[in-house]
């Protein structure tokens, strides 16, 4: 049975692809909770934005003149 070698190599593509994609899916599966809470960390560590912590320790974002 002859195969012809492009459709050969799509298939092998396509089927290393959502292997790829399958694994990437499995090792960084995050809440959205996690991936908001790291994206505002990484603001406020990188001074994108003003906050502080209350007495709840959670962060409160701060008005860009520094007051609540």
């Amino acid at each position: 049975m002859y195969i012809d070698p492009i459709i050969l190599n799509w298939t092998l593509m396509l089927g290393a692809s959502f292997c790829a994609f399958m694994v990437g899916r499995l090792l960084y599966q995050q809440t959205e909770d996690e991936v908001i809470e790291k994206t505002v960390l990484y603001l406020i560590q990188n001074n994108f934005i003003r906050a502080q912590k209350n007495e709840n320790d959670e962060w409160e974002i701060l008005d860009l003149d520094g007051e609540k």
